[in-house]
């Protein structure tokens, strides 16, 4: 694993020169043991634009939605799928993006993936290319919208 460069498959250049490591964490669970859900708070330029809400990964009925900071649904998704009507905001969320907004602040965009379970979160990853740069949102529309959000330096 650790030989094999992932991101030149897919041409994530700012990962080049990462070495490659193993990190081993501990397993953040439900009380009844299932996995806990993810939490992707997407940045721009040190601020939250929208917040991708992602449940049952890896279950029989996973399902995405998209919310605004302020815990609002938002009309698109990256995946197909029924999520419910309504979802309840997790426990620590203005936290959570409290501290995706610090740790967003030296990027332009970038993604900061949190863990949630219960009342407990921990930080999973932070990332600047979103399903590889290849992952469409639904209705294309918002690729558009959310693109706009994105001001690179001349």
């Amino acid at each position: 694993w650790c030989r094999r460069r992932y991101n030149w498959r897919t041409q994530e250049w700012a990962y080049w020169p990462i070495r490659p490591r193993i990190v081993a964490e501990g397993l953040l669970t439900f009380p009844g043991g299932g996995l806990a859900n993810d939490l992707k708070v997407i940045c721009f330029h040190g601020r939250v634009a929208y917040v991708m809400v992602q449940v049952g990964r890896f279950g029989p009925s996973p399902w995405q939605a998209a919310y605004s900071p302020t815990w609002e649904r938002l009309p698109f998704t990256n995946k197909i799928c029924t999520p419910p009507a309504r979802w309840r905001r997790p426990k620590g969320f203005g936290r959570m993006l409290e501290l995706a907004e610090a740790l967003a602040q030296p990027f332009d965009h970038v993604r900061v993936d949190f863990l949630t379970a219960g009342g407990a979160f921990a930080l999973n990853e932070l990332t600047l290319y979103r399903g590889s740069g290849l992952l469409p949102f639904r209705p294309e529309a918002h690729d558009f919208e959310l693109g706009a959000l994105w001001q690179l330096p001349r």
